[in-house]
């Protein structure tokens, strides 16, 4: 069974960039005044990993013949939705983890949060909705039904679509993956936001305890997951256990990094992370079912050795085209569902395509001539490139901005007083 959603501003310059202090977690939030910066070179691999991971899910979806979506590899990526909780993990412990220490500023952290995630996602199922409307309107007024499926109905049913509304599609209330499939994870990482917060105020960054206790969890959660990939919906339903997992990973990374730096360093003179990156670019080209997940600890020592920006990989990862998906790869996480679904009904009703079962991906794919699939698919990145680039600077800047005139509202004045809570 897949562990995918089966689907049913501009270029960055060394020079001059928009901050991305967050952006290398999956929902790619950027530095503001209130958080503390790292530097851009600390951050354009990691960056880079998260355009990288994006674009991979997108061909995941592609669920029509081409060169392309025929390859295990591209059926197998799947997987590079822990290595975006891993990215997660890491970069919001950097920056968060002791500067979350009283309830007020674990609130903050949250609401901006939010206000990260939440205008993507309420464009991508706004989006979704008209799309649900049109073929209501198809069949009210011409008599025609577009799609297999009645409008409203199964996994775009209206029940599931309050459940989307409120982050919980994620969380195990349905066995089914709704609406914009890819956003099973953004619900589980929102909710390990909050016990990320909650465990800042607890003050529990510094112990020992804790980290072992995570760690522990951690490689709990992926022995079971790979015991029960084949039985169970690893997405909706016990997506959960993979988000918090990886986001634990992350966290222990930032946590550990500086004590390693040392060596990681050395390893990154050897060639290490071209190596690491080969073995599991090759484990996800080969490796079949639940195993395919023996790939994370990899992803969380290639974060750990291309964190720095050092070596040939991280100089791959820091060119422009690839910073650019980096930038981007929320959007194109987040927005892809849709164009994917349109083409999907065109191949189906205009080409006449016929289906097979993918049992990697766990859904049908459409059969054309591969050549033609390789020229849609085409299409369907400069499509969502373009629409991406929109919402970038459309809906994810004025969401994060709204979010950051809230606060200050809600500070009031108080503010002086107390502080920048999130600024130390």
């Amino acid at each position: 069974m897949t562990q995918a959603a089966p689907l049913g501003n501009g270029l960055s310059s060394s020079t001059e960039r928009a901050p991305t202090q967050d952006e290398v977690s999956m929902t790619g939030e950027s530095v503001d005044d209130r958080t503390p910066r790292l530097s851009e070179r600390r951050l354009r691999a990691l960056d880079g990993l998260r355009g990288v991971a994006a674009f991979l899910i997108l061909f995941h979806h592609a669920t029509w013949t081409s060169h392309i979506s025929e390859a295990l590899f591209v059926a197998n990526s799947y997987v590079v939705v822990d290595l975006f909780f891993i990215l997660s993990g890491i970069i919001i412990s950097e920056k968060y983890m002791t500067v979350i220490s009283r309830p007020s500023e674990g609130i903050y952290f949250v609401v901006r949060r939010f206000f990260r995630v939440y205008p993507v996602h309420l464009l991508a199922l706004a989006m979704l909705v008209s799309l649900e409307i049109s073929k209501l309107l198809a069949i009210t007024l011409l008599g025609v039904q577009v799609g297999t499926q009645r409008p409203f109905s199964g996994n775009y049913s209206i029940e599931l679509l309050v459940m989307n509304l409120f982050l919980l599609q994620g969380l195990n209330v349905s066995s089914l993956v709704s609406w914009n499939g890819p956003s099973w994870s953004i619900s589980t990482e929102f909710a390990a936001y909050i016990l990320f917060a909650l465990a800042c105020v607890a003050q529990l960054g510094r112990s020992r305890l804790f980290h072992f206790s995570a760690l522990v969890f951690s490689i709990g959660a992926y022995a079971w997951v790979i015991a029960n990939a084949a039985n169970y919906n690893m997405t909706s339903q016990w997506g959960i256990l993979r988000s918090v997992a990886g986001f634990s990973i992350g966290m222990l990374l930032a946590v550990y990094l500086p004590v390693l730096r040392r060596l990681i360093t050395g390893l990154v003179a050897y060639r290490v992370d071209i190596a690491v990156a080969a073995v599991a670019v090759a484990m996800i080209a080969s490796v079949p079912g639940p195993l395919l997940y023996l790939v994370v600890p990899l992803f969380a020592i290639l974060v750990a050795l291309v964190h720095d920006d050092q070596g040939s990989l991280a100089t791959v990862l820091g060119h422009r085209v690839i910073q650019t998906l980096g930038r981007l790869s929320y959007s194109i996480y987040m927005l892809h569902t849709f164009f994917v679904v349109l083409i999907l009904i065109a191949l189906k009703r205009l080409a006449h395509g016929p289906t097979t079962f993918d049992p990697v991906r766990g859904t049908d794919v459409v059969l054309i001539n591969p050549w033609l699939g390789d020229l849609v698919l085409l299409v369907l990145v400069v499509v969502v490139l373009l629409a991406s680039h929109i919402s970038f600077s459309r809906v994810e800047r004025p969401g994060r901005a709204l979010g950051s005139r809230l606060l200050e509202a809600l500070r009031g004045p108080n503010r002086a007083k107390r502080g920048d809570e999130l600024s130390r």
